[in-house]
């Protein structure tokens, strides 16, 4: 957690490692990560494991009770494995908040060029597995 040092005068900012309680993710490397439109979750998604699989594992950090969850099923299933990737949570996209995935690496290491789009409404019911969006390369926002 990034914390402003105690002199408000100073440019200083300090790292504190709270305790967190939870099913952490495991270690990774080359995740994505955003804010949720909630302002408090935080969502990780994918990466390489310490084999260099690439993962296809998503989790949510409550920054208010410093607390690990997985991530609905309908985000993992969306997104899929990737290493390397973007994960940009937009608040207000389309009607609704939306998480948008680009790129990266896939599970065979093969480039990935698409855009995939995850209704963030998923995360308030769990068992939710919304279609998610595939444009293609070309298609432009």
């Amino acid at each position: 957690c990034l914390a402003r040092g105690a002199d408000a005068d100073a440019d200083a900012w300090t790292w504190d490692a709270p305790w967190v309680m939870g099913d952490a993710p495991p270690h990774r490397e080359r995740a994505a990560a955003c804010l949720m439109p909630d302002g408090v979750s935080v969502l990780v998604h994918g990466g390489l494991g310490r084999d260099g699989a690439v993962l296809g594992d998503a989790y949510v950090l409550d920054t208010k009770l410093w607390e690990w969850h997985a991530a609905p099923t309908a985000v993992r299933r969306s997104v899929g494995k990737r290493a390397g990737h973007t994960l940009s949570c937009l608040p207000r996209a389309a009607g609704g908040p939306t998480i948008v995935a680009f790129g990266g690496r896939g599970a065979d290491f093969e480039d990935v060029a698409d855009l995939v789009v995850v209704d963030a409404d998923a995360f308030g019911d769990r068992g939710a597995t919304p279609a998610p969006t595939t444009l293609p390369m070309s298609m432009s926002l």
